[in-house]
């Protein structure tokens, strides 16, 4: 018998090949910057290359943003408008500010995790915050957190926070091939008010007293900031920072300090030049910026409009310079009906093969093919035993698809859905 077309082992699953599918967000360059009112603002890309496939390079999107705070309570309209505002500018990455949650006084599905988990796929939160503070009211002023969404999720091999344990930073580190890193750090720096009692400065100005240290909180923040990025340059990492100085970033103290010390360059004056806008809706000066490694100055990089008082920052990284190589698309793996491990399905597969099988007579056409062989295969045969070889895949396939139903994946994922169903 053709060794192809035996009726045993009827249960033996199948391999289909799966067309591939452009990566989702940036790495599919499928958003490049416009110009409006003079500045680089993210928006569509008009298409170029109509029946043709997607260009070929690819991107990490980092983006930064003061989001101005998180609401206390989950599903209050804010929360619905950081979420659309994060899911129009596609990132992979995405830094923020001033989170203003104290994680331990507010409900575990309240936590910044659990109310993002599902605006995307996937994804993968370094957060910080002052918890060394003893806050009673769960609206904090300040805190950092770091997402990393989607297909980036799989290479993020390390997430830290501030040490210190008053949430000035978070950062994650996405490795790749040969030894080739990038780490993406969220840091927010505070302005000095000395008079809110629970301002971030006060925060850190209470944690430094409890160490018995008597350093500025702003003094403090830039030195540990700068150690902590020399560090991860000496172990050949790339950095890309995206901070809120709330001062001029192009001239101040700590800007010139990340240039000197740390030679990171000013991506944002390389791309646009000195006359940048400003990036908080009531200021007049660009007060957050984004800092990069010496090998990642040549990449775009702009700001958007402002949303929730602030601008955000965004840069594109091309991947085979922040880990190494193009990364092969990543493929969401479907469930399959025929589970060999239940013997129900397995007998309800062979039942339905067996029935297509029978229905083209395909056990007597074998037979007939095998018999009529007596040496090479003539030009008739070939056609019969091709016509077999697709009846016995189109009845493998459609057994498969009724041995079990599956209630779910009829209809796409996507984040509006997903609120939907919580609603």
């Amino acid at each position: 018998m053709l060794p192809f077309l035996r009726l045993r082992g009827l249960a033996a699953p199948l391999t289909t090949r799966t067309l591939e599918q452009p990566l989702r967000g940036a790495a599919c360059n499928d958003r490049l910057p416009t110009i409006v009112s003079g500045w680089s603002v993210v928006g569509p890309r008009p298409c170029s290359h109509p029946g043709k496939n997607p260009p070929k390079v690819r991107f990490l999107r980092f983006g930064f943003w003061n989001c101005g705070g998180f609401p206390v309570h989950a599903g209050d309209p804010k929360d619905h408008e950081i979420c659309q505002a994060l899911l129009q500018q596609q990132f992979d990455v995405i830094g923020l500010a001033e989170t203003n949650i104290a994680r331990h006084l507010v409900p575990p599905n309240q936590r910044l995790r659990e109310r993002t988990w599902d605006w995307f796929k996937k994804i993968s939160i370094s957060s910080s915050y002052a918890f060394k503070f003893p806050a009673v009211n769960p609206l904090l002023v300040g805190g950092t957190a770091t997402l990393t969404i989607n297909d980036c999720v799989h290479r993020v091999t390390s997430m830290e926070g501030d040490p210190s344990g008053m949430g000035r930073w978070a950062s994650v580190k996405l490795q790749g091939k040969d030894q080739i890193s990038v780490r993406f750090i969220s840091a927010y720096r505070c302005v000095k008010n000395i008079h809110g009692p629970l301002s971030v400065w006060n925060q850190q100005r209470f944690i430094l007293d409890s160490n018995n240290q008597t350093d500025d909180p702003l003094e403090a923040f830039d030195q540990d900031l700068i150690n902590n990025i020399k560090k991860w340059l000496d172990l050949g990492e790339q950095v890309i920072l995206g901070i809120d100085a709330n001062e001029d970033v192009r001239s101040g103290t700590f800007a010139q300090r990340l240039r000197s010390e740390c030679g990171l360059q000013k991506i944002m004056i390389k791309n646009l030049g000195h006359n940048l806008p400003n990036t908080y809706a009531r200021g007049s000066i660009p007060i957050e910026g984004l800092f990069v490694s010496h090998s990642l100055a040549t990449c775009n990089s702009g700001y958007s409009e402002i949303i929730c008082d602030h601008r955000m920052l965004w840069i594109e990284v091309p991947t085979e310079i922040a880990i190494g190589y193009k990364p092969s698309v990543m493929l969401a793996l479907t469930p399959k009906c025929l589970i060999l491990q239940d013997p129900r399905i397995v007998k309800k597969y062979n039942k339905i093969l067996k029935t297509q099988l029978e229905k083209h007579d395909v056990l007597n056409r074998i037979q007939s093919l095998e018999a009529s062989i007596t040496g090479k295969l003539s030009s008739a045969q070939i056609k019969e035993y091709g016509r077999l070889d697709k009846i016995r895949i189109q009845a493998a396939t459609e057994a498969q698809r009724r041995c079990r139903k599956l209630r779910m994946g009829a209809v796409p994922y996507s984040p509006a859905l997903s609120l939907a169903g919580k609603k």
